[in-house]
């Protein structure tokens, strides 16, 4: 498949970041997630959402288009 600009504009457009920074008195807890990710075989990436996937179900968090539903009940 050829490389198409547009399309790569188009999904890059509509893609959010999220980014992480480790200062260097951080390093240590930087490498600890490294290591499990390289240990178990996973991505930085799919980790990292999966944590906060997890934290925010367990919370209870709803999902935007959930927010409109449950106002409608206030």
């Amino acid at each position: 498949m050829a490389y198409n600009a547009k399309a790569d504009r188009n999904y890059n457009a509509n893609s959010k970041v999220i980014g992480l920074k480790y200062t260097p008195n951080q390093i240590a807890e930087y490498n600890r997630i490294k290591q499990y990710c390289t240990d178990n075989e996973l991505t930085l990436q799919g980790y990292i959402k999966s944590l906060i996937k997890h934290d925010l179900d367990a919370k209870n968090i709803p999902y935007i288009s959930d927010v409109s539903t449950q106002q409608d009940d206030i």
